[in-house]
């Protein structure tokens, strides 16, 4: 059954590779986009800990906030590298075939 699927999913791809692909670039760009929110607002969040007048109370109320952003930068890094290597595996296989 599992193989049949993954059959069906690869020859809808390959019959429609101009829009996947479409959509892929645009997963990219919104990765990236995203990605770099998450990069400033972490970088942001760091500026409170190194003015020293702010004390350790600040750091304390930050640190959930900056540790949930690097769980949800992780998560989008790896759905990226996902999406890329079905990607690729879609191309040489629509490639491979003619």
């Amino acid at each position: 059954i599992l193989r049949r699927a993954v059959k069906k999913a690869f020859s809808f791809i390959r019959r429609n590779l101009g829009p996947v692909l479409g959509l892929f670039f645009l997963f990219i760009l919104i990765t990236i986009g995203v990605m770099g929110v998450f990069i400033s607002l972490d970088l942001l969040l760091k500026i409170p800990t190194s003015i020293p007048g702010l004390g350790t109370r600040m750091v304390i109320l930050l640190l959930p906030l900056r540790l949930l952003f690097n769980v949800i930068q992780s998560g989008v890094q790896i759905y990226l590298a996902l999406f890329s290597i079905a990607s690729t595996m879609v191309l040489y296989l629509n490639l491979s075939k003619k």
